[in-house]
């Protein structure tokens, strides 16, 4: 609506006027995706922004198909909490402010976010655990493609390269062509994100080690229901148990459970053609 896009646009100028900054880019152990990681001895830091077009100004998911819009999790959790008529809350709020950081005072985001990587490190350190960064917790920016460059001077070809002993991992809907293996920093790994309207890219994933992950109509809360052991003939993995995707075995179809996102029900979702039957 019209008075939605002002209350953005109204939080994006300030951002870019420098008026207002966010607190972080990424998020550590402060949502339950991410703390799952745990379990492999991984510490993972998040970076949540504005999905889609939500900002109203650019779209940070170009490959978001109508099912995936229906049952995006930016509005699951505290994300869905007292939302007023403009679908803002707090956490919305500082997701926007997070995205408009990193398109209109680039710079700076790259040096908070170099700051967040350090402090997680030294975190994980601390812990004895290994430090991991997922830059798309609700966004699909082709990070690769970001030269890190700070006060006009370019000091890495991206965030990665920078950090050579942290491994990053994102999920994406981008086609393999447009993002191919030998293309990515060798600490980076994605898992291709299928979709109702991507399915004929699944075969070429999985031909080139590339997991893809399958959202079935099993509630998150199920604990019970056994998963298939294969998907159209290629075999399956929980991809519930943990967030951290560089340690799945390869060319699976990796399962995730529906997690209710609060406008879109499971059979919503299902009739759109996202989330797809268990057991047909």
């Amino acid at each position: 609506t019209l008075v939605a896009n002002n209350q953005r646009a109204t939080i994006i100028e300030s951002v870019r006027s420098g008026n207002v900054r966010p607190n972080h880019i990424l998020s550590v152990e402060a949502d339950p995706k991410t703390v799952k990681s745990l379990i492999d001895g991984i510490l993972t830091g998040i970076f949540y922004g504005t999905p889609a077009n939500g900002s109203g100004q650019w779209n940070d998911c170009p490959f978001a198909s109508l099912g995936c819009a229906m049952a995006c999790l930016n509005h699951s959790g505290h994300g869905g909490i007292g939302l007023d008529t403009a679908l803002l809350n707090p956490v919305q709020i500082a997701r926007l402010k997070r995205s408009a950081f990193f398109h209109t005072r680039r710079s700076e985001f790259w040096k908070m976010l170099i700051r967040d990587i350090n402090k997680l490190i030294k975190r994980a350190k601390k812990l004895g655990l290994a430090p991991a960064v997922r830059l798309n917790g609700t966004t699909d920016t082709k990070w690769e493609a970001q030269p890190v460059v700070i006060d006009g001077v370019k000091i890495a070809n991206n965030i990665m390269d920078l950090f050579p002993n942290v491994m990053y991992y994102d999920y994406t809907k981008w086609t393999y062509a447009k993002r191919p293996n030998e293309s990515l920093p060798g600490n980076y790994h994605l898992t291709f994100s299928r979709s109702e309207d991507n399915e004929d890219q699944i075969a070429e994933n999985i031909v080139h080690g590339r997991n893809v992950t399958v959202v079935m109509d099993i509630k998150s809360t199920d604990k019970t229901t056994p998963l298939p052991s294969t998907w159209r003939g290629i075999p399956t993995y929980s991809a519930d148990k943990s967030d951290y995707r560089p340690f799945d075995p390869t060319g699976r179809i990796l399962i995730l459970r529906y997690k209710a996102a609060k406008s879109t029900s499971m059979a919503a979702a299902v009739a759109s053609g996202f989330v797809v039957p268990a057991h047909q």
